[in-house]
């Protein structure tokens, strides 16, 4: 099935919004003193879910998801399960081709964002054994 004109318009916004509250990620991450890896990385040859920032200190890499929606309890709630496990996946494939990424301690973060542009760190939310 065919998008409409109006489907992709929304489409095409989201995807600019999405970009805009990564780079904002990013750069509040780096001022943070982490170090940017890469961003929207999809593990190549796998249905596993994309990375919006991979992040690392020496001793620790990061998945970070980026959320953004009216409030931050909404961007808080719009992370599912399922992706959850998609992201895990997703970053034991990027460990796997990229030894040299490998840290001590892997985890998974979230930052989320509100319409106001305020926005929180959610530290290990999802860290399985690796």
């Amino acid at each position: 099935m065919n998008a409409t004109p109006s489907q992709r318009r929304r489409g095409a916004l989201a995807q600019q919004r999405g970009l805009a509250m990564e780079g904002r990620a990013a750069h509040i991450m780096q001022q943070a003193g982490w170090q940017v890896l890469a961003q929207r990385l999809r593990p190549a040859g796998r249905q596993a879910g994309e990375i919006d920032l991979l992040l690392t200190s020496p001793t620790t890499l990061v998945a970070l998801e980026v959320k953004a929606r009216p409030t931050l309890e909404g961007a808080a709630h719009a992370l599912r399960p399922g992706q959850l496990r998609r992201l895990h996946s997703a970053l034991g494939v990027v460990l796997a081709q990229h030894p040299e990424w490998v840290r001590p301690e892997a985890r998974l973060d979230c930052m989320i964002f509100d319409a106001q542009g305020r926005h929180l760190h959610l530290a290990n939310i999802y860290q399985p054994d690796f």
